[in-house]
């Protein structure tokens, strides 16, 4: 972030982007802070983007998001979120360091999305 401060004339210290990024409430409203309309097109005129790029989700990740579904995103997944969702499945045996309540509350959570990614991975060949 500091490096984004720099490049945008800011202090590289300055805690603006960092608190919009971690949604910081706003000390007088309570409000969860946002970029708003100013700062985007700030950020496009000093980085040299078009006028409104900040206004929209990057194409790429909205098609490859779309396109690729919850299978693609389990293969580039690291080892510890795959055991995540192994335990949520239940596939295998959960990890040692995975408190059983949670997987519970994980299934009540996640149900629907886990039915979706099961009926996927059933589709793909076993690696």
């Amino acid at each position: 972030m500091a490096d984004l401060n720099a490049a945008l004339g800011r202090t590289r210290t300055d805690a603006t982007l960092t608190q919009i990024k971690n949604k910081a409430p706003n000390t007088r409203t309570g409000k969860v802070r946002s970029m708003g309309s100013d700062l985007a097109r700030e950020i496009e005129e000093k980085l040299g983007m078009e006028r409104g790029t900040l206004d929209h989700e990057p194409k790429e990740a909205a098609q490859a998001g779309d396109a690729q579904g919850p299978w693609a995103a389990y293969e580039r997944a690291d080892e510890v979120r795959r055991e995540l969702v192994n335990a949520v499945l239940n596939i295998g045996s959960a990890p040692p360091w995975l408190d059983p309540s949670a997987v519970k509350f994980l299934v009540g959570m996640t149900k629907e999305a886990a039915d979706s990614f099961s009926a996927e991975r059933k589709k793909k060949p076993a690696a």
